[in-house]
């Protein structure tokens, strides 16, 4: 078992009367499945159907949490003041509160701590358990978790585990409003239902899946050989433009690359940069 304990990540409590109504309107997963106990992932859009801000939602009792990237907690919660109008929604910053992941985590490993919950990260199964704690609490969980034979990793090793996979940092390295979920595989990673009802930005989005639109995927790119990138950075294959650097990680950089690229190249393409070829290859869900 590994742990880290994401600093990054924030929460956000949702309570009332209209909390599911409320948010089965703007969200783009069904979150039908939160009443039965499971996590859900989802992303608000904005009307032209680009990603504002992704996050999880658990049920914590009588209350939803939201777990999103910290440096989005304040738009997000003014974003969803602005929506709520009059329904009976209480939205509320949880700072006090901390999440921590759990990778490896063995099936008979019991976790009981007072005032925490325990949930599958619903993204991938690599990507293990999200645990919600009081800060108070840090360096308790930490103890209990090592004396469970667990080992503290660093966060830079989560983050290459995520870009590994294909599944980019929205909240650290990609602006809101520039990305279409579906070219950055939210459909792949459960953050899409098309059989709901309607959200902000749902147009876009079933146009873009019934008419065959994605047209751009993500290329994982391995820098452990000190190919070290910027997001931003132009990548090119004989010399011609593929994409851009959109996240990146120690290890990892994701690039945004035309789906013809790699069905031309048989499901990966060497970039050319500065004399070097560097491997390219598809997301988890093209492999």
């Amino acid at each position: 078992m590994r742990f880290v304990h994401l600093k990054d990540r924030s929460l956000i409590s949702l309570s009332g009367d209209d909390t599911f109504s409320f948010l089965q309107g703007i969200v783009t997963n069904d979150i039908e499945i939160l009443r039965a106990g499971e996590p859900c992932y989802s992303a608000i859009l904005s009307p032209q159907g680009k990603i504002i801000c992704d996050f999880t939602l658990i049920m914590d009792h009588n209350r939803v949490l939201l777990d999103c990237h910290l440096i989005r907690q304040e738009e997000l919660v003014q974003r969803l003041s602005r929506y709520k109008l009059r329904s009976d929604v209480a939205i509320t910053p949880m700072n006090h509160m901390s999440v921590c992941c759990i990778l490896q985590l063995d099936s008979d490993c019991e976790i009981d701590f007072e005032s925490t919950s325990l949930f599958a990260d619903p993204r991938h199964p690599t990507l293990g358990q999200r645990l919600i704690h009081p800060k108070a609490e840090e360096i308790s969980v930490k103890k209990t978790l090592i004396d469970l034979g667990g080992t503290e990793i660093a966060p830079e090793r989560y983050y290459d585990l995520c870009l590994g996979l294909g599944i980019v940092d929205f909240g650290g390295d990609i602006a809101p409003e520039t990305q279409y979920p579906l070219e950055l595989g939210l459909d792949f990673i459960n953050g899409v239902s098309f059989s709901k009802g309607c959200y902000v930005g749902q147009e876009v989005t079933t146009r873009m899946k019934t008419r065959n639109l994605v047209k751009k995927i993500p290329a994982i790119i391995d820098t452990t050989d000190q190919h070290e990138f910027e997001i931003g950075e132009a990548i090119k294959v004989k010399d011609r433009d593929v994409g851009k650097i959109i996240s990146v990680s120690e290890n990892y950089a994701i690039a945004l690359v035309s789906i013809s690229d790699f069905k031309s190249h048989s499901g990966g393409f060497s970039i050319d940069r500065g004399g070097l070829k560097i491997p390219a290859t598809p997301p988890f869900w093209l492999r």
